[in-house]
C-alpha cells in the first residue's frame, strides 16, 4: 500500500508484535511451518477492514445503505463462521487452531505437532451431494481423528456423510456441555 518505502516487515513488525500482545491480531501458526499467519482476533474488526479494503467503505460511508452491508455480510458470513466454530472447537477440546493452505480447509486443530481434527465450513441454504463429496475427499487427506462439516441446520446437506455434521444446535448443546463442567 505504500506506506513504507521498502518492502521490509522489519520496519513494522515491532508494531505487529505489539498488536499480537494487546490482543488485536492472533498468529495462527502454518501447519507443517515455522511460518504464521496474522488475522484479525475481532470477527467485526476484520469485516470493518475488509469493507474499506475491498470497496472503500469509509470514504463513502453516507452512499452505502443497509441492505448493501448486508449482502456483504452475508457473502462473508462463512468466513466469520470459521473462525467462531474453529475456536468453540479448540476450546471445547483444549487444541491449538493451525492454518493448511494446501489444500486449503477452513479448520484444522493440532495438540502439539500431531492434526486432530480438520473442518469444512458450508454456510448456506442448501449444500449439495457433489459439496459434500468435495469436503470429503478434500478433508479424507488428512490423517485427523475427527473430520467435521459444519453447516446452519442439519437438514441443509443432502445425501449422506461420513463426516460428523455440526450444526448450529449441536455447537450450542457442546458449548454448554462444555460450559457446565
Amino acid at each position: 500500500m505504500g506506506l513504507i518505502p521498502k518492502e521490509n516487515t522489519g520496519l513494522v513488525a515491532k508494531y505487529i508484535d505489539m498488536l499480537v500482545k494487546a490482543g488485536f491480531l492472533e498468529k495462527v501458526s502454518i501447519f507443517g511451518s515455522k511460518r504464521y499467519v496474522l488475522r484479525h482476533v475481532s470477527p467485526l474488526t476484520a469485516f470493518g477492514f475488509y469493507v474499506e479494503e475491498k470497496y472503500g467503505f469509509y470514504e463513502g460511508l453516507s452512499l452505502w445503505g443497509k441492505e448493501f452491508l448486508l449482502k456483504v455480510f452475508r457473502n462473508r458470513a462463512s468466513f466469520l463462521i470459521e473462525q467462531f466454530a474453529e475456536r468453540l472447537l479448540s476450546r471445547l477440546w483444549g487444541l491449538k487452531p493451525v492454518k493448511i493452505l494446501k489444500p486449503e480447509v477452513d479448520i484444522a486443530l493440532v495438540e502439539y505437532k500431531r492434526l486432530k481434527v480438520v473442518g469444512e465450513v458450508k454456510w448456506k441454504r442448501r449444500v449439495t451431494r457433489e459439496e459434500v463429496r468435495e469436503a470429503e475427499e478434500k478433508l479424507s487427506k488428512f490423517d485427523a481423528e475427527r473430520k467435521i462439516l459444519i453447516v446452519p441446520e442439519k437438514h441443509v446437506v443432502s445425501g449422506e456423510t461420513g463426516l460428523e455434521v455440526w450444526d448450529v444446535e449441536r455447537m450450542s448443546k457442546e458449548a454448554s456441555r462444555s460450559h457446565s463442567r
